[in-house]
């Protein structure tokens, strides 16, 4: 699978009628990046890209669920952003779906999603060993999102532990369809650890700024870890 999708809260909109799945799932607007035009604005042109980019990932599997992780080469890439619109768009389709922000380094979800910022997440269910600590939170019907949490000194180590291994099984079970926002994958290790545990990955990359070689780069990186490359999808900001 390869995309190319236009994002940025000045995505042009098309005109006409809405789908009865975009009209009937509505989050709560008001608290929402204008980057998540999946919610925002559902007749706009970066939406029925996402919508077009959830039709190729069901035909590559993903129709009753599973997991995968977005993941880009660099930071910048609109992984994050593409992770949310994904998330929002298959819960239009009553798929209970979780986004795990598992980038402890710099965690963007919660903001996104307009969560507070220092509210208990991942990191610190995992550094103190409570795999059944409350953090999954509803954003949208059919959606919850498990945010990042407090920065830790050790992010690799805890992606790497049993506990997460086993949280992730835990919500395999619980939903239908994990999604996970994994850094930036030529800066650190932690991608390839989440990748490896969602058993597949899309990459995100910015058209205006990102290298074919470090795409080329990351692909090769994660198969070397067991993580099936579920497709790659090129970013372009809409600006003003």
């Amino acid at each position: 699978m390869t995309e190319v999708i236009d994002l940025g809260p000045r995505a042009r909109r098309r005109s006409g009628r809405l789908s009865v799945a975009a009209r009937g799932m509505r989050a709560d607007d008001s608290r929402l990046s204008p980057l998540l035009g999946v919610a925002g604005a559902p007749a706009g042109e970066a939406a029925e890209s996402i919508r077009s980019i959830r039709a190729s990932l069901m035909a590559a599997g993903f129709a009753r669920g599973g997991s995968f992780a977005l993941v880009a080469a660099r930071i910048g890439q609109g992984a994050s952003v593409l992770a949310g619109n994904l998330a929002l768009a298959f819960a239009q389709l009553e798929l209970k779906t979780l986004l795990v922000d598992a980038n402890l380094r710099r965690p963007s979800l919660s903001h996104l999603f307009g969560l507070p910022a220092r509210r208990d997440g991942l990191a610190d269910s995992l550094a103190r060993g409570q795999g059944d600590a409350p953090i999954v939170h509803e954003v949208a019907p059919h959606l919850a999102l498990a945010p990042a949490g407090a920065a830790p000194s050790n992010p690799q180590d805890l992606l790497a532990s049993k506990m997460f291994a086993r949280l992730a099984a835990k919500w395999a079970r619980e939903f239908d369809l994990v999604i996970y926002d994994a850094p930036a994958a030529l800066e650190s290790a932690d991608a390839a650890v989440i990748a490896a545990r969602a058993g597949s990955a899309v990459i995100a990359a910015r058209l205006d700024d990102a290298r074919f070689e470090d795409v080329q780069r990351v692909s090769a990186g994660l198969r070397a870890h067991g993580c099936a490359i579920a497709g790659v999808v090129g970013a372009r900001w809409a600006r003003a």
